[in-house]
């Protein structure tokens, strides 16, 4: 099997095939926050409380003054309960992860950073992030090669490159959250679409082949999502995936067959999902940007 030349793939087609990559790669990185933090939407409250607290540098090298986000703010950039966010917040603050600000609200204690589940979790995460855009060469999508990068030791590299995609997971969690009300809706959602669609996400030929809005899987090619796998994948209990399914399907995004789930090919399609998928891969090129600028090449890791 031949990989695709970028000559052959229109706009259209190099946006579908990278949409379906991202999304398995979400994933993953949504897999390795669960396991950080051993709760999904915990984790998902910590990386946006530091993300919005992150300490900013002055231009004379020191440390600018500590930010602070309420917890109703990070509550509804998730599309969490405030009460769900407040309990998280208090558990994170027990396990040294946030401090209170008086009424400014919390932020991520410095050096949480520095613990070695972090770092582990920093390099898996530059390992998933060079098999993205290994992935997307084979399907034919060749990414520009960087300019000569800073000299950046590795362990360092690995947090700046997981730095980059934090940010970008947690802005696809939030546009996640605004179509669905829920931002563990929506993850969910993309679980089932990824598992729909493993059959042709990193197949050259049938990635190309429905790879255009006019040309969808018919359900013969895809392959069905079991609440199992979905509950895995999100690190989530069986029984609260469960309930998110039957939701899905009593919002007639899904639908029960054979071995399992398929989300409804109209939903897909619609201009809601487009316009999400559309958000999500602007900020990928974003996130791409910003690791060429580190200097990372996207097949082999730093610029010599």
């Amino acid at each position: 099997m031949t990989t695709p030349q970028p000559s052959r793939l229109t706009p259209q087609t190099q946006q579908r095939l990278v949409q379906r990559c991202v999304v398995d790669f979400l994933l993953g990185q949504i897999g390795r926050l669960h396991r950080l933090h051993g709760d999904l939407v915990g984790g998902a409250v910590y990386l946006a409380i530091k993300q919005a607290t992150a300490v900013a540098q002055k231009p004379n090298g020191s440390e600018a003054p500590p930010r602070a986000i309420s917890v109703r703010a990070v509550a509804q950039s998730l599309g969490f309960s405030y009460e769900t966010t407040r309990r998280r917040v208090m558990s994170l603050e027990q396990a040294g992860l946030v401090r209170r600000l008086g009424e400014a609200g919390v932020a991520a204690v410095p050096g949480a950073i520095e613990s070695k589940a972090y770092r582990e979790a920093a390099a898996a995460t530059h390992v998933a992030e060079l098999a993205l855009y290994a992935s997307l060469a084979k399907l034919g999508i060749v990414l520009p090669d960087p300019p000569r990068g800073p000299a950046i030791d590795k362990a360092e590299l690995d947090i700046a490159v997981a730095a980059l995609c934090e940010d970008f997971l947690l802005r696809v969690i939030e546009i996640g959250a605004v179509p669905h009300a829920s931002s563990m809706a929506g993850l969910v959602l993309a679980a089932m679409v990824s598992a729909n669609a493993d059959p042709i996400t990193y197949d050259p030929e049938l990635a190309v082949r429905y790879g255009r809005a006019d040309t969808p899987p018919p359900d013969s090619v895809r392959r069905p999502a079991t609440i199992t796998e979905i509950g895995v994948r999100l690190g989530m209990p069986h029984e609260v995936a469960r309930r998110r399914v039957l939701g899905l399907i009593d919002r007639g995004y899904a639908r029960r067959v054979t071995g399992g789930y398929m989300v409804n090919m109209e939903v897909l399609q619609s201009p809601q999902m487009m316009e999400s998928a559309m958000m999500m891969t602007q900020r990928f090129v974003q996130m791409t940007q910003g690791l060429l600028a580190l200097g990372v090449h996207p097949n082999g890791g730093p610029t010599p």
